[in-house]
């Protein structure tokens, strides 16, 4: 789906999209994330929306992934908090340009190798299990289950950088409160 600047729009798009059971939802291309919709869709447990040409609420249990793509993706401090940021610099001004990847077609590639990703989780998992399920003191808002869990497991694989981009995150939002 594509981010929306319309309060009631956003309601329309987030009930439909999450009205087909989605896993995955993906926000393409997107420039600024401001929502409180999205904000309130990310957070809460159970999506409440209005079933298009219909006036009955359908209430949705949210279970799915939220991605956003971009380039410079402002943020609004209500969606900073509920996300774990990935910047990616080529150190090209124009990467689309003649850039040579490691894997060339990474979704074909992905595709071929599924069962070796999902393996390397798994032993993630049952490596923390092994270690007694310890969890991460790192946190975020609304997330802390998720945060002591995946900070567990991470903990375990010995990579510390969990949640380490919410402070920079932070400063670089607070310009939107």
């Amino acid at each position: 789906i594509t981010t929306l600047n319309d309060d009631a729009e956003e309601c329309r798009v987030l009930t439909a999209e999450l009205r087909g059971s989605a896993s995955l939802v993906v926000l393409d291309n997107a420039r600024e994330l401001k929502s409180d919709q999205l904000a309130k869709a990310i957070t809460d447990g159970e999506w409440q929306g209005r079933i298009m040409v219909s006036s009955d609420l359908a209430s949705i249990p949210v279970r799915c992934i939220w991605l956003a793509t971009g380039n410079n993706v402002e943020l609004h401090q209500e969606i900073a908090r509920r996300n774990v940021y990935c910047n990616i610099d080529t150190g090209m001004e124009r990467p689309e340009e003649g850039r040579v990847f490691a894997i060339p077609n990474l979704t074909r590639w992905l595709s071929k190798h599924r069962p070796d990703m999902v393996q390397a989780i798994l032993t993630l998992v049952q490596g923390w299990f092994v270690a007694g399920r310890p969890t991460s003191n790192k946190t975020t808002g609304s997330f802390e289950d998720w945060a002591a869990i995946v900070g567990g497991i991470l903990g375990c694989a010995h990579n510390e950088a969990f949640l380490a981009h919410k402070r920079a995150v932070a400063v670089s939002t607070q310009c939107f409160r």
